[in-house]
């Protein structure tokens, strides 16, 4: 895994939690009922807000697109997300896990190397992520990691308030 501190916008991401509570939480769909409990999931690029799978998963010719729910309620998260310097973004996600969830153990990749960016907006202290060879990732608010994940990990949120992240696919 890669650690990216510092120039992750951590004030303005508290402030986007904010936003995401009162603006985005009813766009939430349930991610992966199969692998844990509470974990949800909005598209801010992607085929649609709650088309938060692989493409694989779809089986259509959608493209990838900024959501029109994004573009309403995350302005300024869509600028921030422009000025990291990707040349072509896939799938973008906030990542809810919700008061007392857990995602299961699970590998999203097949082959080794560093892939989706994981920034934190908020990551309780009772909120633990683990990852194989690694033990637990201490994610602060604002912290971003670009993580190897055919590794596997699981989360678990023993917290009372829901943990948000941003997953940015892309290159």
């Amino acid at each position: 895994s890669k650690q990216h501190r510092g120039n992750t916008g951590e004030g303005q991401f508290h402030i986007k939690k904010n936003n995401i509570d009162y603006h985005i939480k009813k766009y939430l769909v349930n991610h992966r009922n199969e692998s844990g409990l509470g974990w949800e999931s909005f598209c801010i690029h992607g085929k649609s807000f709650n088309a938060t799978r692989e493409t694989e998963y779809y089986n259509d010719n959608r493209p990838y697109i900024w959501t029109k729910e994004a573009v309403e309620h995350m302005p300024n998260t869509i600028t921030f997300l422009k000025s990291l310097g990707f040349k072509r973004f896939e799938r973008v996600r906030v990542m809810c896990l919700n008061s007392k969830g857990f995602i299961n153990a699970h590998k999203d990749q097949t082959d080794s190397g560093l892939g989706p960016i994981n920034i934190a907006i908020n990551h309780p202290n009772e909120c633990k992520f683990y990852l194989e060879n690694h033990g637990e990732l201490k994610f602060k608010s604002g912290d971003a990691y670009q993580l190897n994940l055919v590794n596997y990990h699981a989360v678990i949120n023993n917290s009372n308030i829901p943990r948000y992240h941003i997953i940015i696919h892309g290159s």
